[in-house]
């Protein structure tokens, strides 16, 4: 029979396992993945809560929460590291280091903008500083983006 802690530990290995092929899958667990992850995660919480607690969710008809818009929500953020994933193997493709990126910028300031208006719906103030790290993200995408199409031509 299995202990407790030689079973917790086979489960962990499993997790950090899986979780390392993730991350390695989506080009590594650097900086901006996890700060993508995080916004991600931040504003699957921000809108459950606001449907559950403030019940002003703008998914759902009455603001209350819904498992069939907490679905789609995740299913969403799903396809969003799928599109990660391919644009990571598309520099690996063809041998580029900017597709992964641009991606995760671009997917990353949405997330920040989806965050910040959960958050104003609930009554707490968006910090300024973080409008300016949207602002900076969105420019220095649309700066990569220029830059990439010049390469090109």
């Amino acid at each position: 029979m299995m202990d407790v802690n030689h079973a917790k530990t086979i489960l962990l290995t499993m997790i950090g396992s899986c979780g390392g092929f993730f991350a390695a899958a989506l080009g590594g667990a650097d900086v901006w993945l996890t700060a993508f992850v995080c916004a991600m995660g931040a504003d699957y919480i921000t809108g459950l809560l606001l449907a559950l607690v403030w019940k002003r969710s703008p998914k759902t008809e009455n603001g209350a929460a819904c498992s069939q818009a907490g679905f789609k929500g995740l299913l969403k953020k799903g396809a969003m590291l799928l599109t990660v994933l391919v644009a990571h193997q598309l520099d690996l493709a063809f041998g580029l280091e900017y597709l992964r990126g641009a991606v995760i910028m671009a997917f990353l300031a949405n997330e920040l903008l989806s965050l910040a208006e959960n958050l104003g719906l609930m009554g707490i103030p968006w910090p300024s500083v973080m409008q300016n790290a949207i602002e900076l993200l969105t420019t220095k995408e649309e700066k990569k983006q220029n830059a990439d199409h010049c390469q090109r031509h």
